[in-house]
C-alpha cells in the first residue's frame, strides 16, 4: 500500500505506519469516524507522508468495519461546512468591508482602533493627499458642501470620520493595510459646527448614506505602495 500500513490494535484504534522510516501515528476509533481528508493528511504529515485519495479510500474501507453513527457523520460534515462558511464570511468582512464597501459599514462599526493614528507628520501626509485627490473630491461632490449642499460659500476639507486631533489624516489606513478616504468638503459654517464632534452625532444616517455613496466613487486607495 505504497509504503503505508494500517493496523487495528486490541483497543480498535488504528495504527498507521510509514514503512520507509518506521514512524507511526495512532488514530483513535471514535476520532477515525469523523476525520476529513484534510485532517487525515495532517496526521500523515506527522510521519512524513503525504496522503493521496487512494490512501484515504483505503483508510475509509478500514473504518467502515466500525459501527459508525450516521448522525455523527452528518454533524461532522455540517460543522465543516459551517466553519468553512464562517471562515469565508470573516475573510470577506476583513478584506472587503473597506475595499468593496469601504464606507457604509462605518455607520454601524464603531471601533476606530482598526485605523493607524498619528501624532506627527500629519501635515505632510495631508499635503500629499491634497495634491492627489482634492480636485476629484470637489468634482464628485459638485463643489458643494456635503451637508448643506451650498456652493456659494466655498468649502473646507474636514477630517471626516477621525478628526485630526485624534490622529486622523485625510487618508486612513487600517493596521492590515487597507486605505480609505477621510476628507469631506464642508462649508465654513458646517465645518465649524461639526468641529471635533463624532461624525455619527453630526450627520443623520440618511446624510451619511448619501455621503458614503459619493465617497464610493472616489479612486481606490488600496494597492498603493
Amino acid at each position: 500500500m505504497k509504503n503505508i500500513s494500517f493496523e487495528i490494535n486490541a483497543a480498535e484504534n488504528i495504527v498507521i505506519t510509514n514503512l520507509s522510516n518506521k514512524r507511526s501515528a495512532l488514530i483513535f476509533k471514535d476520532e477515525s469516524k469523523r476525520l476529513s481528508y484534510f485532517e487525515f493528511n495532517k496526521i500523515l504529515q506527522r510521519i512524513d507522508c503525504n496522503v493521496t485519495w487512494d490512501v484515504f479510500e483505503d483508510f475509509q474501507k478500514i473504518i467502515s468495519q466500525f459501527e459508525i453513527d450516521p448522525f455523527e457523520v452528518h454533524k461532522k460534515n455540517a460543522l465543516e461546512k459551517l466553519n468553512l462558511s464562517l471562515a469565508k464570511e470573516i475573510q470577506y468582512f476583513e478584506r472587503n468591508r473597506i475595499q468593496k464597501s469601504r464606507y457604509r459599514f462605518i455607520v454601524d462599526y464603531d471601533d476606530t482602533s482598526i485605523f493607524k493614528l498619528f501624532s506627527e507628520g500629519i501635515d505632510e501626509k495631508d499635503r500629499q493627499y491634497r495634491n492627489s485627490y482634492f480636485l476629484t473630491i470637489l468634482r464628485i461632490f459638485e463643489n458643494r458642501c456635503a451637508r448643506c449642499k451650498m456652493s456659494d460659500k466655498g468649502v473646507h476639507f474636514d477630517h471626516f470620520m477621525i478628526p485630526r486631533n485624534r490622529g486622523g489624516t485625510f487618508e486612513l489606513e487600517t493596521h492590515s493595510g487597507f486605505r480609505i478616504h477621510n476628507a469631506l468638503p464642508l462649508c465654513e459654517s458646517c465645518n465649524t459646527s461639526k468641529g471635533e464632534r463624532n461624525f455619527r452625532l453630526f450627520f443623520s444616517e440618511d446624510e451619511l448614506i448619501e455621503i458614503f455613496e459619493k465617497m464610493e466613487l472616489l479612486p481606490e486607495l488600496n494597492g498603493k505602495s
